[in-house]
C-alpha cells in the first residue's frame, strides 16, 4: 500500500512512562538532510559521539527477494528520525555521507544481517564505526544472543521487556506500507532510541577502564594539607617516583610511607 505522497510528520511518543520521544517521520530526502545536519552539530557538544541505528527490512518477496531497508531509525538524545527509505522518491546523498562519517559511532543490536541489507540499498557504514551491542553486552550469558528488548529491559527500563510481545503480530510485515501505522511508528521510535541509550550507558560504565590521573589537595586534620595524586597510569607513577627520588637526596632519613588496600 502506498499513498504516493511526500510526507513529513512530527509527533511525541511516550516510550516507557518516563521518557517522551520527539519523532520525525518522513520519506522526503531534503528533510532527512535537515535532520542529519542537526545530528552532526549535536555530537560536538556530547562526550560520546553515538547515534542509535535500527533497520526494518522489506519482506523477502519484495524487490526480487533481495531484502532492502524499508525503514531506518536514527536516534540522538530523545529525538528519533524515522526515515521511510523504501518510499523515498529520490536518493538521499546526505544519508550516504552521514553513514560514512568516521567521527560518529553507530550503535545497533544484531548487525549480522544489517550490513547485507544496507549494501542492497547501496548504503555502507565503516565496520569500525558500527558496533553491535549484542557483542558488547551479554545479559543471558553463554552463546545466547540478547534481543533489543532484553538489553533495553536490563539497562534502561523493565517495561522494554514486553516491547516485542506488545507489538501486534503481523504488523512486522507492513514496514513497506505507507503511511506507517501509529503502532509501527511507536515501535520504530523505541527501537531506535534504545540503541543510543544502551550505547551511552555502556560507554559510561566503561569509563572505569580508561586511563585516569587526578590531583586533589586534601586537608588531613585541619592543619595539614596533602597533595594527593590518583592514577592508574604507569607513566605518571614513573614521574612521581622520579620526584620522590629527588626529594630523598635532600633528606637525612630516607623514609617513604607505604600503604596498601587489598582486593
Amino acid at each position: 500500500m502506498d499513498d504516493f505522497r511526500n510526507t513529513t510528520e512530527c509527533l511525541f511518543i511516550d516510550a516507557d512512562g518516563n521518557t517522551k520521544l520527539e519523532v520525525l517521520y518522513t520519506n522526503e530526502p531534503y528533510k532527512v538532510e535537515e535532520i542529519l545536519t542537526l545530528y552532526e552539530e549535536w555530537p560536538r557538544e556530547d562526550r560520546y559521539k553515538f547515534v542509535g541505528l535500527d533497520l526494518e527490512y522489506t519482506r523477502e518477496d519484495y524487490f526480487d527477494r533481495s531484502r532492502k531497508v524499508a525503514v531506518m531509525q536514527l536516534a540522538m538524545r530523545k529525538h528519533v528520525h524515522v526515515y521511510h527509505l523504501c518510499k523515498a522518491r529520490t536518493e538521499c546523498a546526505a544519508l550516504k555521507d552521514f553513514l560514512q562519517n568516521k567521527g560518529i559511532i553507530f550503535a545497533s543490536v544484531d548487525v549480522r544481517n544489517d550490513r547485507d541489507v544496507l549494501a542492497n540499498s547501496y548504503l555502507k557504514i565503516p565496520r569500525e564505526c558500527h558496533i553491535d551491542l549484542q557483542e558488547e553486552l551479554m545479559i543471558k550469558g553463554g552463546n545466547i544472543r540478547d534481543s533489543m528488548a532484553d538489553l533495553a529491559g536490563a539497562v534502561i527500563n523493565k517495561s522494554y521487556l514486553s516491547m516485542k510481545s506488545s507489538f501486534s503480530q503481523g504488523l512486522d510485515d507492513y514496514w513497506e506500507w505507507k503511511p506507517l501505522s501509529l503502532k509501527n511508528l511507536k515501535y520504530a521510535a523505541i527501537d531506535g532510541v534504545s540503541g543510543i541509550s544502551i550505547g551511552t550507558l555502556l560507554l559510561a560504565a566503561m569509563d572505569d577502564f580508561l586511563n585516569t590521573t587526578e590531583y586533589h589537595p586534601i586537608v588531613a586534620d585541619g592543619n595539614t594539607k596533602l597533595d594527593v595524586w590518583y592514577t592508574n597510569e604507569p607513566g605518571k607513577v614513573e614521574e612521581l617516583i622520579g620526584l620522590y627520588e629527588d626529594w630523598l637526596r635532600e633528606e637525612k632519613h630516607k623514609f617513604v610511607g607505604l600503604g596498601m588496600e587489598f582486593m
